[in-house]
């Protein structure tokens, strides 16, 4: 697991389905502090719909998205699809700015020590992965508290 996981390196795991990608990722990310995206959440609800909903619902209701390109306009530098590019590249970075300000009030939180239990990778995973804990944190005030 420690050469999926290693320092200065982003991880990709791509595979069909049933493989055992979500567990593995799962496991190391109980280990190792990272970011779990989906690009969809399937039948159990693991991770967040936030790619999800810029693919399925950002990206194709922008009035600049083009999501039928003409031949003439289906080359890579083509205005439509430098249109799209844009479009994807400030949709997918403000989901990962939206990640990262979460995880910096989550250490900011731990750092002051008002948790009952010390900060480890485990507590960001379950944040991470399970969705329904994400949107309980969302609906409630209550942090576990001391």
């Amino acid at each position: 697991m420690d050469h999926i996981f290693t320092p200065d390196k982003n991880t990709f795991l791509v595979n069909s389905s049933g493989t055992g990608k979500t567990r593995l990722l799962y496991e190391g990310l109980c280990k190792h502090w990272g970011l779990f995206f989906t690009a969809a959440v399937d039948t159990f609800g693991l991770g967040s719909v936030d790619v999800q909903s810029v693919v399925n619902q950002r990206l194709p209701y922008d009035r600049y998205f083009t999501a039928v390109l003409n031949d003439e306009d289906a080359t890579s530098d083509s205005g439509p699809v430098l249109a799209n590019i844009a479009l994807a590249y400030r949709r997918f970075s403000e989901t990962l700015l939206a990640r990262l300000l979460v995880f910096k009030l989550y250490i900011e939180i731990v750092a002051k020590g008002e948790f009952q239990e010390s900060l480890t990778a485990f507590q960001w995973d379950n944040l991470n992965v399970v969705r329904f804990q994400f949107y309980m944190l969302q609906k409630t005030s209550s942090f576990p508290l001391k």
